[in-house]
């Protein structure tokens, strides 16, 4: 009985005993799996702050208005680092204009990613004054405000004016640089415009680097991101209403007859609400025309007036100034037109373009774009005139007679432009993981 006794409890001990070793193996199985999930969790957060860093610096990327320069110090908000405690670099690929973005967290877990954004500058506010059309002045031009351009250590690069053939002024060229500008959106960063591109010249000598000729220019695709045989895209993409001159055999809902015409028509459109009008054909502004407009272009925030295939003059008033100023873009854009001068002759500017001897010379057999008043845009001015001749593109010439004051504004080349610089992950080096 005694050894019957001893067995049980021997059995019963034993079972006990396994159980306890089973329990223990199943508590420390336990134990490894919730350190485990920990390192997972550790890591998976060390993982998502590390990509909200990635994500931190393309959203600054994508808004600012010069991206190119994220390896620049101090480019990103102190917030993209110590809100998320990584460390944010950018540095520039040697052989292509894109950054590469490093965001590394390190605490009890690390994790370091990186990915690649290309910035592809498609250069539409590539200079406040752009002419694709040969340009000759008699007047002055100052630049109050020039296209800040790439930004470098000690200034920027700014850019005043660009063309692509012929930039002829006999009047000074004055850049007045970033320094005095107050009250805009735009942050320089307490920094001017580099000496070596801030032009101050008087009879049109000694430009410097803000003057840029660039002959692979073409303002209107740079500036619309669609080509010249793609043109009738940008109008029905990008404007609201188009005018269009019977005197030329135009035919469309909203008609003119001929120069006189225009300028009504485009005060009459923008009354309505039209921000953006194109017009197909010639178009004279007289004073009183273009002071409405001016009017209205500052209501409306700003806006986009387009002349295309025919002669273009415009006339300013002695009113213009510092406040009282065409809010937006004025476009010049011929393809298929070519100058014929006697079509001049029904216009407001046949007599000055007439006139012998003219301080333009023979220049005037080519102009398409004739220019007399003191014009003030807040904004950008853009000639693209040239028509095909032997599958090649030949300028036309486009004439300042007097003084023109123009202020770079980069939110009316975004708020109506097509092209811009373009950011975005280099596929395959996002979401691939």
């Amino acid at each position: 009985m005694k050894q019957r006794g001893a067995i049980t409890l021997l059995v019963t001990t034993m079972v006990a005993v396994a159980s306890l070793l089973f329990s223990l193996a199943s508590y420390k199985n336990v134990f490894y799996q919730i350190k485990r999930t920990q390192n997972e969790v550790l890591t998976s957060q060390a993982h998502w702050k590390a990509e909200g860093g990635l994500e931190c610096g393309y959203t600054t990327m994508k808004n600012s208005s010069n991206p190119e320069n994220a390896d620049l110090p101090v480019f990103f908000p102190a917030g993209c680092d110590s809100e998320l405690g990584i460390d944010l670099k950018a540095t520039k690929e040697p052989t292509t204009s894109n950054i590469i973005l490093s965001s590394s967290f390190s605490d009890r877990a690390k994790k370091i990613i990186e990915r690649t954004v290309i910035v592809k500058s498609n250069n539409n506010s590539s200079g406040v004054l752009q002419t694709g059309s040969n340009m000759y002045t008699h007047s002055s031009i100052e630049i109050k405000k020039p296209d800040p351009g790439k930004e470098q250590s000690v200034g920027w690069e700014c850019i005043a004016v660009k063309y692509r053939g012929v930039f002829s002024p006999t009047g000074s060229i004055i850049n007045k640089g970033l320094s005095h500008i107050n009250n805009d959106s735009f942050d320089r960063k307490g920094k001017d415009c580099l000496s070596t591109h801030m032009t101050n010249s008087g009879g049109g000598q000694n430009l410097l680097k803000d003057i840029v000729k660039d002959e692979n220019m073409s303002p209107f695709k740079d500036f619309f991101g669609v080509s010249d045989a793609e043109h009738n895209k940008a109008r029905d993409d990008k404007f609201d209403i188009i005018l269009t001159d019977t005197s030329t055999g135009g035919k469309g809902e909203n008609p003119y007859n001929g120069f006189a015409g225009c300028g009504p028509k485009i005060v009459e459109a923008m009354q309505k609400g039209h921000d953006a009008v194109w017009v197909e054909g010639h178009c004279d502004i007289n004073a009183a025309d273009f002071q409405k407009i001016v009017t209205l272009s500052q209501k409306l925030d700003g806006a986009m007036l387009l002349v295309h295939d025919g002669l273009f003059s415009i006339y300013p008033n002695s009113n213009a100034n510092a406040d009282n100023k065409f809010q937006g873009i004025i476009f010049h854009y011929n393809v298929d037109y070519k100058v014929n001068f006697a079509d001049w002759n029904k216009s407001q500017a046949y007599s000055q373009l007439s006139h012998i001897p003219s301080v333009f010379g023979d220049n005037v057999k080519e102009a398409s774009y004739f220019q007399r008043g003191s014009l003030w845009v807040s904004g950008g001015l853009i000639l693209d005139a040239k028509h095909q001749e032997s599958g090649k593109n030949k300028a036309q010439n486009a004439l300042l007679d007097t003084s023109s004051v123009i202020t770079y504004n980069g939110k009316h080349f975004k708020k109506f432009g097509g092209g811009g610089t373009e950011i975005k992950w280099l596929e395959g080096s996002w979401n691939d993981f």
